[in-house]
């Protein structure tokens, strides 16, 4: 017997922009003509709005290629209906191949599926194609961002993630079946997820339908979650087949996650009733249902992708062997095909759902007191990106990565152009005409504040953001703040923000290189799949709250602080009295400035950049050994040359001139002290500097140093630049390092150059290392987020046991002292690190004290 089923069609473009405050909050229900013997799942005369199933804005010039684009992934979205590989396999078709996301397991017949999966390309082609920014539009329930609107969210979000478990235990069970080596790792949480699911105290309340308010939510959520996703996919990478798969995968996914949510408990055990007998799925990813992120959250090595990887060799064309040999090897290939998307595009949904719906596996809970934040700033001499996320636990994940930027960029990109586009919605809405000639009061944040501020429950979520294309070019930068009253601006901003995670940058890049190293050769040569380079940009987003808000502006000047209060921020490492201090007063992310004041910050840190650059071309001729550091020194050893010169030629003259014009004295013992007066500076100055100097390289105009006091000293730089220069270049050096303060490096021996000298706050966040506080069962301790160049991905969460979940070593110290203990006369304070593993309970903010030193 089919099951029911309510669907929406796709939405008018003047329903689109039909308002949220005129919508009826009675929702015109519509039953679907294709679904034939399909009955509502409510009503027999009820069906969802069709403003439900769109939210992104009509184009007024749809583009060229728009419609030669939908009708090639429409043809992708069958793929399970006619595969064939002409560069592998020319004389095989499959046509039989398992779907997986077939949604005809619930009640939809392959008819009704083909149409409800050309909506969705239509839907999605647009979203891509079309430049203006996309939008969302909520329910009655959303209009303001109350606490209510946020508990929402967080259900809508919740149901989405049940239903999103239910597609991956399908497709698990479908690979189980057909192709055992792409099970998905994280099938037994899949599982422990939906079986929590259905036994729950609530079950009653479960099983009854989503009522027609909250179903369009669900909907419009989905719509725009995926339309982001593909949207920022589509400015990673240029690429044809990537560009048409992607969109056929999501158009797959956001169907059948729409057909499931008409009875979500039901289809669950259905699913889970589905088991493929005799399945022993791996027992990976099971520890992180008490809180913490699931194993796919920010795995880098992820198992699921490593057997796709190895796929690339298949890609030639097959040898001549049996027919059922070639259609197995073809047969695997579909499915290697659909799960590189999969997989990818799945970890970009689960990470915004689970942001959303709260961070535990297994239960649900909206933000509340919340900041969302990502910067990019610059580091090291060269200005090398990195990019430092906040959730809204406050856990802390970035990365230095190049493609990982590059990725990320295109992440900003959208985000900026959805800011811009609300902060244009919203000043258009407060230009209207107004019933008196007064404008409307500003809040205390110099926003324009309207009845939104004013409504009860309202959260003050606010978004500030500054966004560079061009890193040192200050001119150019689109920034703002907006108070967003409504949960619908809120909704638009959060998504595309989450997307800028770390972890959901790690998950496009993924895509993007499994694109182009699975491709068959002669393919790629034709469509070739080439990865936007974004730059070196920099970036602030931060979306907080007001309660979030106030908790940071009460903390004293040496708490530690959220990452938009971080010191290297609103480029406070280039405004100090000098380069290498921070400002006396440290402005956090979200203060302002007058346009002169702006101004006169950019001047400053023009010039600050001007000198560090000049002290980047003096390190340039820098020779890194393994013992040291060899540097060209011809200046001070000619000077020292040549005056000992002058002293063996001035008493070789004093002795000749003066003759026997002194009775009683040979005037050739002048020329002899002077001789050894010459040899005594020489010797000096050989060894006042380093501890050793052989003839034959002082000679030569060059020094080996091998310690930082010994470098500094010949060199006259500052030890802490120093540092910077030796933490940038440690990953293509050969330079080893030795105590007592190296904890910091990673190539160390006995008998290497010494770090004899503390490295301050200041050099360790312009080369990358983030000092985090977290509280620990023993008090406060310091945990080091270490992002040097070229690091992929690096995390500190709440509830992290380096021990049991990561088995990383860390940079940390065991205790901090605490606010009793703390000198009110901030001082340097000595701070001794130390590396291996440690655990902490949840992450407190960025360690704030400036004038630390870490020994």
């Amino acid at each position: 017997m089919a099951l029911p089923l309510s669907l929406p069609l796709p939405a008018t473009a003047a329903q689109r922009r039909r308002s949220t405050a005129l919508r009826n909050p009675s929702i015109r229900l519509q039953s679907f003509a294709q679904l034939g013997t399909l009955q509502a799942t409510q009503n027999k005369n009820q069906d969802i709005d069709s403003q439900a199933a769109n939210t992104t804005q009509t184009p007024s010039i749809r583009p060229i290629d728009a419609a030669a684009l939908e009708e090639d992934v429409r043809k992708a979205v069958r793929i399970n209906r006619s595969f064939c590989l002409p560069l592998v396999a020319p004389d095989i078709e499959l046509t039989d191949l398992p779907n997986l996301e077939s949604i005809t397991d619930y009640g939809v017949s392959e008819n009704v599926e083909e149409n409800l999966w050309d909506k969705e390309v239509a839907r999605l082609v647009q979203a891509v194609t079309n430049n203006t920014p996309l939008e969302f539009t909520g329910s009655e329930d959303l209009v303001f961002d109350t606490v209510s609107s946020y508990d929402v969210l967080a259900s809508v979000a919740e149901q989405i993630w049940q239903a999103v478990h239910i597609d991956l235990y399908d497709a698990g069970n479908v690979l189980a079946e057909h192709c055992p080596d792409l099970v998905p790792s994280d099938m037994k949480l899949t599982r422990r997820i939906m079986e929590h699911f259905c036994t729950e105290d609530n079950n009653a309340k479960l099983r009854q339908p989503m009522t027609p308010e909250r179903r369009q939510d669900f909907f419009n959520l989905l719509d725009y979650c995926t339309a982001i996703i593909a949207r920022v996919v589509w400015e990673s990478a240029e690429g044809k087949s990537l560009h048409i798969n992607t969109l056929a995968h999501l158009a797959r996914l956001s169907t059948k996650l729409k057909v499931l949510s008409a009875k979500l408990l039901e289809f669950s055990e259905k699913s889970l009733g589905n088991t493929v007998a005799d399945v022993n799925f791996d027992h990976a990813g099971y520890t992180g249902l008490r809180g913490r992120p699931d194993k796919f959250n920010d795995n880098l090595d992820n198992p699921d992708l490593n057997f796709l990887r190895g796929l690339r060799n298949m890609n030639g064309p097959l040898k001549e062997s049996e027919t059922a040999t070639k259609e197995g090897a073809v047969r695997e290939l579909y499915f290697a095909q659909c799960c590189k998307f999969r997989f990818c595009l799945h970890h970009c949904l689960r990470t915004i759902l689970l942001s959303l719906k709260g961070t535990s596996q297994l239960t649900q809970k909206s933000l509340s007191s919340y900041e969302i934040c990502a910067t990019v700033y610059e580091s090291g001499f060269e200005g090398f990106p990195i990019l430092v996320f906040q959730d809204s636990k406050d856990d802390l994940i970035g990365t230095s990565d190049a493609s990982h930027l590059d990725c990320a960029g295109s992440g900003f990109h959208v985000l900026d152009q959805t800011v811009r586009h609300v902060q244009a919605q919203m000043e258009k809405s407060s230009s209207g005409p107004k019933p008196d000639n007064h404008s409307p009061p500003e809040s205390g944040n110099g926003s324009v504040k309207s009845k939104g501020d004013d409504i009860d429950g309202s959260m003050g979520t606010s978004i500030y953001w500054s966004y560079r294309r061009n890193g040192r070019n200050i001119q150019d930068t689109s920034q703002g703040l907006l108070r967003l009253r409504s949960m619908s601006h809120v909704i638009m901003v959060i998504i595309p923000l989450l997307m800028i995670r770390p972890s959901a940058v790690n998950s496009i890049q993924s895509l993007v290189d499994l694109a182009i190293y699975t491709e068959h050769s002669e393919e790629r040569l034709i469509n070739p799949v080439m990865p936007k380079a974004y730059g070196k940009y920099t970036a602030f987003f931060s979306l907080s709250t007001a309660d979030y808000r106030k908790t940071q502006d009460d903390l004293k000047p040496e708490d530690a602080k959220s990452l938009s209060n971080a010191l290297m921020l609103c480029d406070n490492l280039y405004m100090g009295d000098s380069l290498g201090q921070f400002p006396s007063s440290v402005p956090s992310g979200t203060d302002h400035a007058s346009t002169q004041g702006r101004e006169r910050t950019a001047e400053l840190v023009k010039r600050r950049r001007v000198e560090l650059d000049n002290m980047a071309q003096s390190m340039e001729g820098w020779v890194f050994e393994e013992k040291g550091v060899m540097v060209q020194c011809r200046k001070y050893v000619l000077s020292c040359m040549f005056t000992c010169f002058v002293l063996v030629i001035g008493g070789l003259a004093v002795g000749a001139s003066l003759g026997e014009r002194l009775s009683g004295v040979d005037p050739f013992n002048i020329t002899t002290y002077s001789w050894v007066l010459a040899a005594f500076l020489l010797l000096v100055a050989k060894s006042i500097r380093v501890q050793n100097w052989p003839w034959n390289d002082f000679l030569h105009g060059r020094v080996l140093c091998k310690s930082v006091s010994e470098l500094s000293s010949v060199t006259g730089i500052d030890e802490q630049f120093i540092f910077v220069k030796l933490l940038q270049d440690e990953r293509e050096s050969f330079l080893e390092t030795r105590g007592p303060f190296n904890v910091i490096f990673n190539r160390r021996s006995q008998d290497g150059f010494s770090i004899d000298r503390p490295i301050s706050m200041w050099a360790m966040l312009l080369s990358g290392l983030i000092m985090v506080e977290t509280e620990s069962v023993r008090g406060r301790s310091l945990v080091c987020l270490d992002l040097r160049l070229g690091t992929k991905i690096r995390l500190i969460e709440r509830l992290g046991m380096a021990e049991i979940v990561q088995d990383e070593k860390y940079i940390h110290q065991t205790r901090v002292s605490d606010d009793k203990s703390r000198s009110h006369n901030v001082e340097a304070t000595k701070i001794r690190l130390t590396e291996g593993k440690t655990e902490w309970l949840r992450t407190v903010g960025l360690f704030a004290n400036r004038e630390a030193r870490f020994i």
